[in-house]
């Protein structure tokens, strides 16, 4: 799979043979950064207002945040991360690390075959 950002922040996804779709649970938002992150099979994407949003192309696929495409899941909605806004964030093979605008990191992913 495939993302990519279009010059007005609407997010495009390619999944296996159907074609570039659009994000529709991203639509009213506008997108200034996504990213995937390989295996994990999470995508996420970041707001102008520093709302970090996370679901999966392929909804068979492990995610610690169950949004998907037409109903992607508000990282910043629970946890440590609850009412943050969110700065920065980077996604690789199996997690993700996220910046706050009051310099908290959190760090998402796997660690020895579970998830932290």
């Amino acid at each position: 799979y495939s993302l990519a950002l279009s010059d007005k922040g609407q997010v495009l996804s390619w999944v296996d043979s159907k074609g570039v779709q659009e994000v529709l649970g991203l639509k009213e938002f506008t997108i200034k950064k996504i990213a995937t992150a390989g295996s994990f099979t999470g995508c996420f994407a970041l707001d102008d207002k520093g709302i970090l949003w996370a679901f999966a192309l392929d909804p068979s696929r492990y995610l610690p945040w169950k949004g998907t495409k037409e109903k992607p899941f508000e990282v910043n909605s629970q946890g440590a991360l609850k009412n943050k806004v969110v700065r920065n964030f980077e996604a690789g093979g199996e997690h993700a690390l996220i910046l706050t605008t009051d310099n908290l990191v959190m760090v998402y992913g796997r660690y020895n075959y579970d998830y932290c």
